[in-house]
């Protein structure tokens, strides 16, 4: 099965447990809120892959106090549609208000 391209703006799941040092859990729900090239071979300037930057979730909530991380997307699989319908409601209501939850 081909797994589905992450993209900015999605949720996603954490695949593994490889970032538990800082905080992120196999399972966790993170917010890709950005994307990045970075160089994978010091040789080869056009050599390149796309990291991403996540940010904390709680309670579905993006979490705008802990500082965000950069993650591989190979290490992510976003939610199911409806889940991120869910999510994108409880974000655009949070924004709209002007509310930054912790």
């Amino acid at each position: 099965m081909k797994q589905k391209i992450v993209e900015v703006g999605d949720f996603a799941e954490m695949l593994d447990g490889s970032f538990g040092e800082y905080g992120v859990k196999k399972g966790d729900i993170i917010y890709v809120a950005g994307d990045a090239l970075v160089s994978t071979d010091k040789d080869d300037p056009y050599a390149m892959r796309k990291i991403f930057v996540g940010a904390f979730t709680k309670e579905g909530h993006i979490d705008t106090k802990t500082s965000p991380f950069t993650v591989d997307g190979k290490r992510l699989r976003p939610v199911g549609e409806g889940k991120q319908k869910k999510l994108d409601a409880m974000r655009d209501e949070d924004f709209s208000r002007g509310d930054r939850r912790e």
